[in-house]
């Protein structure tokens, strides 16, 4: 079994540092199965000071679940919905889109995941710009995941929040919005 040194991360030396993140994102993309045993090491990671390891700590619970066997990321569900009301764009953005893994994978959350996702339309960002860019980050985590939402109810409130998008005033979003749109509205759908 592969041994990963969790201790580089407190490296005063900053090639080690962040030559490790960089390694446990691979593994995390490449080799889920690897560095599955370092959850608990891995959890440690959201609570880090530095953003760059709390960012990987986020994004390695959404390549470990194709792989949580122990179901051992669901209960971790609120530490990362947490992160979506920090009121950084960037966290908010790892977080949109390892839930969205998550969603994918653990089915059994997946209206939990989306209707908290969702709320991001009640959080607070430095700017209107940040919050527009999560939320093309949504609409480009849902163009993935959309076919597969099973609750019709929260599929509907998905589409209306993208729907919404297509007067976005970042341009890159409403144009996201619009493929989205464009893509799924000659579905059937029992919305009534």
């Amino acid at each position: 079994m592969r041994v990963f040194s969790f201790e580089k991360l407190a490296s005063p030396d900053t090639k080690e540092k962040y030559g490790f993140v960089r390694e446990l994102l691979n593994t995390g993309k490449e080799r889920p199965r690897d560095l599955y045993p370092y959850l608990p090491q891995i959890v440690t990671l959201l609570d880090s000071e530095n953003n760059i390891i709390q960012w990987a700590g986020i994004d390695l619970l959404g390549l470990l679940i194709t792989v949580d066997r122990d179901q051992g990321i669901p209960p971790l569900l609120p530490r990362l919905y947490r992160c979506l009301n920090t009121g950084k764009m960037i966290t908010a953005n790892h977080a949109v889109w390892a839930l969205f893994e998550i969603a994918k994978a653990e089915s059994d959350s997946q209206n939990e995941i989306l209707e908290q996702i969702l709320r991001t339309q009640e959080y607070q960002y430095d700017t209107q710009e940040c919050k527009n860019i999560v939320y093309g980050n949504i609409i480009k985590g849902a163009r993935a995941l959309y076919p597969g939402i099973r609750d019709e109810s929260t599929k509907k409130k998905i589409y209306d929040f993208i729907e919404a998008q297509t007067s976005n005033s970042r341009n890159s979003t409403k144009k996201k919005a619009e493929e989205f749109i464009k893509k799924y509205a000659h579905f059937e759908y029992n919305w009534e």
